[in-house]
């Protein structure tokens, strides 16, 4: 199996029939996982990694990162149970802070954002204590800094080298002992974030083309 996996941005406008119908390509093509970002205001994470649950049947889907500043952690815990149980192995999630503009437009304080995420993920209470939750496979709680390296793909390489071939550099980190590498697209819409996916997976370990 592939441990090359995808992170896609929050935003991507596009209606929800045409973000299922990508999200099966990505599933298609091979990929190990897609990780989905959130903005404060923009699309939920919980729900949009329903709906990609829903519109495929082998990737598994990570919330990269659920922002904290969205919702109080009792809701992240609910809303993370409901996804787990509905696809049992297939939902990992990702809790972060983010960065400090949205907890000063909420008029909260980022001071100590350490210490607001370790307060918070205590209040979600994933340490397997809920019967619920048993076994631990149907929710696998993974923190925001997990051992994944994310990188962009050819023409904005996070190395500063426009136009290198990630391929072999998802390779070499995957040998260094990343998890998984996952694939950061830089196109403007979703579709044609797919697109670039396509024409990559012929050069990354284990995608199926």
């Amino acid at each position: 199996m592939s441990s090359v996996g995808v992170w896609l941005s929050g935003g991507n406008p596009v209606t929800a029939g045409v973000e299922r119908e990508q999200q099966a390509r990505i599933d298609e093509l091979g990929y190990a996982s897609a990780w989905m970002g959130e903005t404060v205001g923009g699309r939920d994470a919980f729900a949009r990694s329903a709906v990609f649950l829903g519109a495929t049947g082998r990737i598994t889907v990570g919330s990269g990162i659920a922002n904290v500043w969205s919702r109080p952690a009792v809701t992240a815990q609910a809303a993370a149970r409901t996804v787990a149980e509905a696809h049992p192995g297939r939902f990992m999630l990702g809790l972060g802070i983010g960065h400090s503009f949205p907890a000063a437009s909420l008029g909260q304080s980022f001071a100590n954002p350490l210490r607001g995420m370790r307060d918070y993920r205590l209040r979600t209470a994933l340490h397997g204590q809920d019967e619920l939750l048993s076994p631990r496979r149907e929710l696998d709680a993974q923190p925001a800094t997990a051992r994944s390296s994310v990188g962009q793909i050819p023409g904005g390489g996070t190395d500063g080298v426009p136009g290198r071939t990630f391929g072999h550099d998802a390779g070499r980190q995957l040998d260094a002992g990343a998890d998984q590498v996952l694939i950061s697209p830089t196109a403007a819409d979703l579709p044609g974030a797919v697109d670039q996916l396509a024409r990559l997976a012929p050069a990354l370990p284990g995608v199926a083309a």
